[in-house]
């Protein structure tokens, strides 16, 4: 339709993801989107990359593309994917890789499709998942749901959307699912809010979660905090040794201040910030005595 190709790079024509709680520790996720590209500002969606780490694995890659009459004129190689890392910059050191290929650039407007299937355990840690992913991307038709066991508590929010939920229940599941047709691209404006903050996204994440071995609850903010005392519980204990030299740097000064700048200036000559994740590393402190050892501290 004449309004959803007005403004936009390309059409999502289909986008379907649906989640499925296998555990308390794991989910999976099927995804399958179509798009057609109108114009060469759409190049960018050529490169899909499709992010994993230690707790975030894929399979079962699959693209295509046709032509503007509907043709099969590409189909994806195994030998074309390619793992490379997903961080940038010296500072970082993380297990985050990504799943890349690139799909050859045709005769505009021609049209995608790609699919995957992750198998996750940090479903909790991003739940946002985006029914139009782009403001400058129109949306045909795009859909998720999720598949819950009976028992299995879920917690949900949408914003910006303009249908309601669809609930099932089937063979001791329950299925929600939400479904958004018809969104045009969005018109940038002077002193308005972004286009990205006025997308239409639900919020989804299991009520009991078990992240690396460490079980947690979403039942009250309370059982929230007591799962991110054990993540942290024990890391702030000094070595002696450690504790010791601090309390010689500042023996023979008197003057709170003082006392305060003798120690800063320490640490700013021993200790250095770099950011580390790796699985649940990714929301864990580094143990207070390695960093004192190391010399190496990061933002948790």
């Amino acid at each position: 339709p004449t309004h959803l190709r007005t403004r936009a790079k390309a059409v999502v024509r289909s986008g379907q993801r649906i989640i499925t709680l296998i555990s308390e520790k794991q989910s999976r996720l099927e995804t399958k989107m179509v798009i057609t590209l109108l114009n060469d500002k759409a190049s960018d969606l050529l490169m899909v990359g499709i992010p994993y780490d230690d707790l975030r694995r894929v399979s079962s890659i699959r693209a295509r593309a046709y032509d503007a009459s509907g043709k099969l004129i590409w189909i994806l190689k195994k030998y074309q994917i390619l793992d490379a890392r997903d961080f940038s910059g010296p500072e970082k050191l993380s297990d985050a890789r990504k799943k890349v290929f690139e799909i050859p650039a045709y005769n505009y407007p021609f049209t995608i499709e790609y699919s995957y299937v992750m198998t996750m355990q940090d479903l909790f840690l991003s739940p946002a998942a985006y029914l139009q992913q782009d403001p400058e991307i129109s949306v045909e038709e795009s859909g998720i749901q999720y598949i819950i066991p009976d028992g299995s508590g879920f917690n949900f929010k949408t914003l910006h959307m303009k249908s309601p939920a669809d609930s099932l229940h089937r063979n001791n599941k329950i299925y929600l699912s939400w479904k958004e047709e018809n969104l045009p691209a969005g018109r940038s404006r002077k002193y308005a809010a972004p286009l990205v903050n006025q997308l239409p996204v639900v919020y989804g994440t299991p009520l009991n979660f078990s992240l690396s071995g460490y079980k947690g609850s979403f039942k009250s903010w309370q059982d929230y905090g007591r799962w991110m005392g054990q993540l942290i519980s024990g890391r702030d204990v000094l070595d002696m040794k450690y504790s010791e030299k601090a309390i010689a740097l500042v023996q023979n000064v008197s003057e709170r201040r003082e006392k305060i700048r003798a120690l800063y200036e320490y640490m700013q000559k021993t200790t250095h910030y770099f950011f580390i994740g790796f699985g649940v590393g990714g929301n864990q402190p580094i143990p207070a005595s390695e960093v004192a050892e190391s010399g190496y501290g990061d933002c948790k």
